[in-house]
């Protein structure tokens, strides 16, 4: 369970250096939001099956 932990705060500080990389352009900044989240909530979901 921790390499989960590990690995979606990982993702978090991914998700806001492209959000600091990208925010110039705006769009390229929500479209990696989107992924970067979506990513996210997949692999808080896939924890959850692992740990129950």
């Amino acid at each position: 369970m921790l390499l989960v932990k590990i690995a979606v705060l990982m993702l978090y500080n991914i998700r806001f250096t492209l959000l600091y990389q990208f925010s110039s352009n705006t769009v390229c900044g929500y479209i990696f939001l989107f992924v970067i989240v979506f990513l996210v909530n997949q692999t808080i979901v896939f924890g959850n099956l692992l740990a129950s």
